[in-house]
């Protein structure tokens, strides 16, 4: 692929095209056919989704004088129909603390509806949820118009939801908004969504699954949105058609079962409850993320697509002195939700990690000498050091290393290198965000500060 096929690709799905739409259908079989003239045989496999049409929401506020105003709002899809009148609260934070209050409310959050909160605010008795889009100091008024996702409701009542823009939620907080009104209207039905899938056999039965999303929200194109991402993914199967390979490689744009992931997430949790001595909770998190970028100027055309993934579990139970203890342990990589695999051999080791935990001791505060593992010695690295020798902050003179460079900042014992393409860091890349490409870069030689990052 080349520059000109790139710029045509993005042109051609510059345009909405949601989940389950003749526009999303549109971009499959563009993308179908983009595989076929690279060597790679495709296909599209369907798949049912859960869609809505809204025809009418309403949110209405009663001001603190007794007033009534209609905030211009979307409605959630498939969060159901009908009308809810309750207090009103805005609703910052969700701990335990701040729900308690929430009882028999609509609140307004800050964030989106996760699987967790959206129980949380069940559970605590909310009535209604107000979220919104965009910035307070941008002029747009644009409003996302959001899903209650199914595997975020499951089996659970359907809590009327709508959305507005961040300009009127900061009105809103300030005026002293005392009640709302949501009132929705909506036709839900079953549609069918598409996955693009291409395949390029290898020498055995083992597979790499390389994916990327083509479906865009309603406010954005598949120019941005994220092309990029499947241009990546077109750019391997270039590549690796007609090459001999020992894997085989299949192209899949689509997302992960989400629902399947946070079943496994919840299984892990009650595990850590059964086998955690004294544990008052188990909390385990997982999040991947899908970076594709390119970087085009007059003298280079790169390209790069990439996931990693982080995982972590968190458990608190009360010492024999009534004290609350923590113990945590998380796993990262470049990979996708397989690290499921690897946060499950953390799980069962928690609770050994959890009774040493009960029986320590507190540090008396002073100064000790210490050893450390490469992974804690490296994070040392990185924030006692690293931080001061970052180069954007040299143009802007607030880093202390810029007056260090060429000066001795160590013992000879001491050589530092920085480098982006360690395959097993979260932190790797291929170039960065002004096409530099990593590299094994030495900062520190021999005590001598080289260069900044």
């Amino acid at each position: 692929m080349n520059r000109k096929q790139v710029r045509q690709i993005l042109k051609d799905t510059d345009y909405i095209h949601t989940s389950g739409t003749p526009e999303e259908l549109k971009a499959a079989k563009y993308l179908q056919e983009a595989c076929e003239k690279l060597g790679a045989p495709a296909h599209l496999e369907a798949f049912p989704v859960d869609m809505a049409e809204v025809e009418a929401a309403c949110l209405t506020v009663t001001l603190p004088g007794g007033g009534k105003r209609d905030i211009p709002c979307k409605g959630y899809k498939l969060c159901g129909s009908g009308e809810v009148e309750a207090p009103f609260l805005y609703l910052p934070d969700t701990d335990l603390a701040s729900l308690a209050k929430a009882k028999g409310c609509i609140v307004m959050l800050d964030t989106g509806i996760g699987f967790y909160t959206y129980r949380d605010l069940l559970d605590n008795g909310v009535k209604g949820i107000v979220t919104y889009d965009g910035n307070v100091n941008f002029a747009d008024r644009d409003i996302d118009h959001k899903e209650l996702r199914p595997y975020v409701v499951g089996d659970l009542p359907k809590l009327p939801a709508v959305s507005i823009n961040a300009k009127d939620a900061f009105e809103l907080v300030k005026s002293g908004v005392t009640s709302a009104e949501i009132r929705i209207e909506q036709r839900e039905f079953k549609g069918e969504s598409h996955d693009v899938v291409a395949e390029l056999p290898g020498e055995t039965d083992e597979w790499i699954i390389l994916t990327a999303h083509y479906d865009t929200t309603p406010l954005s194109r598949g120019s941005y949105d994220n092309m990029s991402g499947c241009i990546g993914l077109l750019a391997a199967i270039d590549a690796l058609h007609g090459v001999k390979h020992r894997y085989g490689l299949r192209r899949l744009p689509e997302e992960e079962d989400m629902k399947a992931l946070v079943e496994n997430l919840t299984a892990l949790s009650d595990r850590g409850m059964e086998i955690i001595p004294r544990a008052l909770d188990c909390m385990l998190r997982t999040s991947s993320t899908h970076i594709s970028k390119m970087f085009i100027s007059k003298n280079r055309f790169l390209r790069q697509s990439y996931v990693y993934t982080e995982g972590n579990c968190a458990s608190y139970a009360p010492s024999d002195a009534g004290e609350i203890k923590f113990a945590y342990e998380g796993v990262s990589g470049c990979c996708g939700p397989e690290v499921l695999s690897g946060l499950s051999e953390v799980l069962e080791r928690i609770p050994k990690t959890m009774e040493e935990v009960l029986g320590s001791e507190k540090i008396v505060p002073g100064e000790y000498e210490i050893i450390t593992d490469p992974g804690i010695s490296g994070l040392i690295a990185h924030e006692a050091f690293g931080h001061g020798v970052e180069m954007d902050m040299f143009v802007k003179k607030r880093a202390l290393g810029a007056e260090y460079i060429g000066k001795r900042v160590g013992s000879d014992l001491c050589t530092m290198h920085e480098g982006a393409l360690c395959d097993e860091s979260v932190a790797a890349y291929v170039f960065d965000d002004e096409g530099t490409l990593a590299g094994d870069v030495i900062e520190i030689d021999h005590g001598i500060l080289r260069t900044g990052i």
